[in-house]
């Protein structure tokens, strides 16, 4: 009879589960939270994604119908505040890939690293909560969601947050569409302005920031 209990717990013990993952491997705790928020963080980008997918069908279908009068106008207005939707899901989903990044890098179990899971757990519900209820119309979205992880740093590291989310509509809109007519002289040729010069000159191409390891 014992032998069949024990039998029958060992059965039960799903090997994903946390007892599976310490019977099998011997994993510290931390260790298989930290690989349960990983799964967790990319599932939460994959829906967004799914979402930003939608949005943008939504607002370019409406800007397609669209026709000029004062009833399309609401069709416009909609769109607009489809893509700032976009914008604001796109700003969270940089900063979801940060936070996995550094997840993944957190090999070593030093206390910092676990301070940073910790972090990241307590995290969850909000994360959950703008995922499920970012399109309704009277969400208010907390700016300050991710301070306590203190992402300033990687985030100018990885190129994360350049660009304000709730701004960034507005600078689209005032982004022009082709480049300046450039000045001539009265020969017509091209003046050769240190702005105009500066604007010809190619940029150099950014080299991809080292890994960092959380330590």
């Amino acid at each position: 009879m014992e032998r069949f209990k024990a039998c029958e717990k060992e059965m039960k013990t799903k090997a994903f589960s946390k007892d599976g993952l310490l019977m099998s491997e011997k994993l510290d705790p931390k260790e298989i939270e930290r690989r349960e928020l990983i799964e967790w963080v990319v599932q939460k980008i994959e829906d967004l994604n799914l979402q930003i997918e939608k949005v943008e069908a939504e607002a370019e279908k409406l800007r397609g119908t669209a026709k000029k009068g004062k009833k399309d106008s609401v069709k416009m207005t909609r769109a607009t505040a489809l893509e700032h939707t976009v914008e604001r899901e796109r700003w969270h989903v940089g900063r979801l890939e940060l936070i996995n990044r550094l997840l993944e890098n957190c090999v070593v179990m030093t206390d910092k690293n676990a301070g940073f899971i910790d972090n990241v757990a307590q995290l969850q519900e909000d994360i959950q909560y703008y995922v499920d209820h970012n399109q309704e119309p009277d969400f208010m979205e907390d700016d300050e969601m991710y301070a306590s992880l203190n992402l300033e740093e990687e985030e100018e590291m990885y190129v994360v947050g350049d660009i304000d989310h709730h701004d960034a509509h507005e600078a689209d809109e005032s982004r022009p569409t082709e480049p300046p007519t450039p000045d001539r002289d009265d020969h017509g040729h091209k003046t050769g302005s240190k702005d105009h010069d500066e604007t010809l000159s190619p940029a150099k191409d950014k080299q991809p920031p080292n890994k960092r390891i959380l330590e």
